[in-house]
């Protein structure tokens, strides 16, 4: 009984660990990005993070709120919906089906929003960064031509730590 109770406790820390150093990496991300300054008209020195739907890290990334980055502060939002990515300047994706995969992914296409996910093979769908588990180790990988359509460029330093670049 005593060795369930352990397993499922260091499961859950192993999740709680994973899901605070995601929102790291995701913070990362907004410093090392260049985004033109047109992505920021609506926003004014606001940097949207979205969270699509169920994201078992919510309360890890929701940490995030009010951090400053290049002069910006940064605003967690849980959206619903596709309607409500169009304000995003990054968005996170966890728990996605194929269907809103493709759905939300032609939404977003060709705008100023740098969109992230642990879902497998969401940078070959046109995403453009994706988490990935190597030897038990976060890291991820990022698709940099989708990035560049979308008018996103990155930073040498996110580019030279990053395990696939494409």
């Amino acid at each position: 009984m005593l060795l369930q109770f352990w397993s499922a406790a260091s499961c859950y820390a192993d999740r709680t660990i994973d899901a605070k150093l995601k929102a790291a990496y995701i913070l990362n991300f907004a410093r090392f990005v260049y985004w033109p300054e047109e992505a920021f008209r609506k926003s004014g020195q606001v940097i949207n993070l979205c969270l699509y739907k169920n994201c078992p890290e919510e309360q890890s990334l929701k940490s995030l709120s009010n951090r400053t980055i290049q002069n910006k502060k940064i605003s967690v939002k849980v959206i619903d919906s596709e309607e409500g990515l169009e304000d995003c300047h990054v968005v996170f994706f966890s728990n996605m089906n194929e269907e809103e995969n493709k759905t939300v992914k032609s939404r977003l296409k060709n705008r100023m929003v740098l969109t992230v996910s642990d879902v497998p093979g969401f940078i070959e769908t046109d995403g453009l960064i994706e988490f990935m588990n190597v030897d038990g180790k976060i890291k991820f990988k990022i698709n940099i031509s989708r990035s560049r359509d979308n008018g996103i460029k990155y930073k040498t330093q996110l580019l030279e730590v990053a395990e696939i670049v494409r």
